[in-house]
């Protein structure tokens, strides 16, 4: 997310972290869909994550590009809670980094277990975000 599009949520949103959420789960639901089409379901979770353990362990430059990816993915989150909380949709007293934390955790959390089992629901994805949403919405 850019500052681009805090700004259009700014204008556009009464419920910008709603919205952010929902169009979170859809995009993972797509790149789901597009990698299992394009793979032709030939790798499986399980199989992705083997690959990602291996980028890790042989890849020097591993734990920067990982960091680089986690910062900017934690300033998105972080851009949203706080308009959020500036247009009223969360409580002012929500504290953002762990907020941010436990959404992402559950993301990571629910796609390893499913690695280990089928694929990743996005149902229950939607359902354990959402928990978080409920308990911090006005």
């Amino acid at each position: 997310m850019t500052n681009d599009a805090t700004d259009f949520l700014e204008f556009t949103s009464s419920t910008p972290l709603k919205d952010f959420i929902d169009n979170r789960i859809e995009n993972i639901g797509r790149r789901m869909k597009s990698f299992f089409m394009m793979t032709k379901g030939t790798v499986t979770p399980a199989n992705f994550m083997s690959f990602i353990l291996y980028l890790k362990d042989n890849y020097s430059d591993w734990k920067e590009k990982i960091q680089e990816y986690e910062n900017r993915k934690n300033l998105e989150w972080k851009e949203v809670i706080e308009l959020a909380k500036k247009k009223g949709e969360i409580t002012q007293t929500v504290e953002t980094e762990n907020i941010i934390s436990s959404i992402r955790n559950i993301y990571i959390g629910l796609s390893y277990r499913s690695a280990l089992s089928s694929q990743l629901s996005i149902s229950e994805l939607k359902e354990q975000i959402y928990i978080i949403y409920n308990l911090i919405t006005k």
